[in-house]
């Protein structure tokens, strides 16, 4: 059985797979926004689920 932390990735690989900017996932998170994280201390972790979860959930379909 897979654990969480196993199946985490820090801001770097989170921006990258969102396609935006470290900064841009950063500021996300100082104000409440943007995917679901893990705090463990200092260090922040995306659970890839949370980060597949957020893309379909902001995802436009223009012929709505």
């Amino acid at each position: 059985m897979e654990t969480k932390m196993s199946n985490a990735i820090d801001d770097w690989q989170a921006a990258e797979y969102l396609g935006i900017s470290v900064q841009t996932l950063r500021n996300w998170r100082s104000k409440r926004r943007g995917p679901a994280y893990l705090k463990l201390g200092r260090c922040v972790r995306y659970l890839r689920k949370d980060l597949a979860k957020y893309r379909c959930e902001n995802r436009i379909d223009p012929k709505k």
